[in-house]
């Protein structure tokens, strides 16, 4: 749950909506939510410690200069509940993790054999 609204919580002090809130105050739980996330870890690396830093990564990548193109739209429709969570680390992968051309992909499949 805590995922989920911080997830929540970040597209909407993303987007234009962010004029109707308390930005500061949305940021101040924004900032708490992601210790929380970061306490619940219970090794290095696992997944809360993932999504913290995709959650903190995707809130510096874009700012006042830079706004989110239609954060509140969903491109990825799935999940039910957590849908805009699946949806934000899609955006994520496809921004910071560009896709490997089959080339790529083949050649990696023929040195593993």
């Amino acid at each position: 749950m805590i995922v989920s609204a911080a997830f929540a919580l970040m597209k909407l002090l993303k987007s234009n909506f962010n004029r109707h809130i308390d930005f500061n105050h949305g940021k101040l739980l924004f900032n708490g939510a992601i210790s929380a996330i970061r306490r619940i870890s219970v090794m290095d690396h696992d997944r809360p410690i993932r999504l913290a830093d995709i959650l903190a990564q995707m809130w510096n990548a874009s700012g006042p200069d830079r706004p989110e193109e239609d954060v509140l739209q969903l491109k990825v429709r799935c999940r039910m509940s957590m849908s805009h969570v699946y949806d934000t680390v899609w955006r994520w992968r496809q921004r910071f993790r560009p896709m490997k051309s089959i080339e790529e992909i083949q050649g990696e499949s023929a040195i593993e054999r």
